[in-house]
């Protein structure tokens, strides 16, 4: 629900307003970046001459939403990097939920002696697990191995930790630090089913908006168990939630990595027996012959369906459900969508991003003739 105020909460607090670059709007109402933010959506969809139906705006809030944070650390500054390309050494952030900016903190105790800048991302998992992904450059990250008294501290604080682009987990054997492979533990919810996943995994910044995602797109399909095909899954976000509304639910993703964790996850929570897996690059190559959809759901990257359109209107499928965080590829593919026989019957916008330009976009379509 969209807050009553005009105000906007943020401005008399936030000491980085108008110099830090992870918010967009320095002075703007909510309610009027909510309607700067269907207004792109209106004119971009009018560039290309769709007609619109109706655009529902959904939001849990301005605040406060975020439980995973990305920023820098560079020449023992912390933050993210402001409007004149400069680092700010954040002091605190409105955005993250209460338990990460307490984690946040008490992680920018510690002093971190590395050469070059890295990056970092913490996360505080449902049950109030800390973690922090480190991607260091190879030798800081050796450095550190050798003089751990940062590490120490980082544990000391309950924090996990995964250090380097592979991600490996930080373990103490015989009071020696060492990376070993990692072990997916629980960091995110759909709602309200645990997902297992890495600290450096993919996924959406809160569980509380993504579950307005989750919503908006349970909501479109029929009531009675269906066969659903989902393209790009990611941990399990929308998969989990389907299955357990009793769908069938076939799952393509090129990420491996990310099929691991759907399976893993669907067996927690005992929902495979109606889950099956293809793992490829289904941008490039076909899919299985013979299948049959009763909707079939696509979440692709920024980039959009791209080619990959040919394959998704292939599919005998009644409804098509778009999700997308990129307006300007979404109208691309759209236009494409519509003139291989779909028609528009809803969009919701569902502002996951507050105080940023970004949204992302929930289109249901149905095909006209089969």
């Amino acid at each position: 629900m969209c807050p009553e105020s005009n105000e906007r909460q943020l401005s008399p607090q936030c000491q980085h307003l108008g110099f830090c670059s992870g918010c967009h709007f320095d002075t703007t109402s909510y309610t009027d970046q909510l309607a700067q933010k269907k207004q792109l959506l209106l004119d971009l969809f009018s560039s290309e001459g769709i007609a619109l139906a109706e655009i529902k705006i959904k939001s849990s809030g301005e605040n406060f939403l975020r439980q995973r944070f990305d920023f820098t650390i560079e020449k023992e500054q912390m933050g993210l990097y402001g409007k004149d390309h400069q680092l700010i050494d954040i002091k605190q952030c409105m955005q993250l939920a209460p338990e990460l900016l307490a984690a946040f903190l008490d992680f920018k105790k510690i002093n971190f002696p590395i050469q070059k800048k890295g990056s970092v991302r913490l996360r505080v998992g449902p049950s109030g697990l800390r973690g922090a992904w480190l991607d260091f450059a190879n030798l800081d990250t050796k450095h550190l191995l050798t003089a751990p008294t940062c590490f120490d501290q980082l544990l000391a604080m309950g924090f996990k930790i995964e250090i380097g682009q592979k991600a490996k987990t930080l373990s103490k054997i015989n009071d020696h630090y060492k990376l070993t492979d990692p072990t997916p533990q629980n960091w995110f919810q759909s709602k309200h089913q645990s997902l297992d996943c890495y600290i450096s995994s993919f996924t959406q910044p809160s569980w509380i908006t993504a579950d307005v995602l989750t919503d908006t797109i349970v909501a479109w399909l029929p009531k009675l168990p269906t066969h659903v095909c989902e393209f790009g899954s990611g941990i399990g976000q929308f998969t989990l939630p389907l299955l357990s509304q009793g769908h069938s639910v076939d799952v393509y993703e090129s990420d491996s990595q990310a099929t691991d964790l759907v399976k893993v996850n669907a067996v927690r929570h005992h929902l495979q027996e109606k889950l099956q897996i293809y793992q490829g690059d289904f941008q490039n190559q076909p899919l299985p012959i013979g299948k049959s959809y009763e909707a079939v759901l696509v979440n692709p990257p920024r980039s959009g369906l791209k080619n990959f359109t040919e394959q998704v209107t292939s599919l005998q499928t009644k409804k098509l459900i778009y999700v997308s965080c990129f307006p300007e590829s979404l109208v691309s593919d759209l236009k494409k969508l519509i003139t291989s026989g779909f028609i528009l019957k809803e969009i919701s916008l569902v502002d996951q991003f507050p105080q940023t330009k970004h949204f992302e976009t929930c289109v249901l379509l149905e095909r006209i003739h089969l």
